[in-house]
């Protein structure tokens, strides 16, 4: 993604500046509660790698392109009850 920020036309010292935001594809996760003996779906949407350190695993089909500042700092997953609807299509 480019973010295009420009001065105004009529300005001489008008300068055009392009800043590229890194992105990254994360997906819902799928948990094995051992408690419950039961399979959930996190709160939290990981990547791939963010999965496999959550002994999770990613469900196919809902991947979904985001800015890396959307992961919690030093993480691969997202907060928690992430809502990726500002996003648009998924990547999958």
């Amino acid at each position: 993604m480019l973010i295009h920020l420009r001065g105004s036309v009529d300005d001489e010292g008008h300068e055009q500046m392009e800043i590229e935001m890194a992105r990254t594809t994360v997906h819902k996760v799928k948990l094995y509660n051992v408690a419950t003996d039961e399979v959930v779906i996190s709160r939290r949407m990981a990547t791939n790698e963010g999965a496999i350190k959550m002994g999770g695993w990613t469900v196919e089909g809902t991947g979904v392109v985001v800015d890396l500042p959307d992961l919690e700092p030093g993480e691969e997953w997202t907060a928690r009850d992430f809502d990726p609807a500002g996003y648009e299509g998924t990547q999958d």
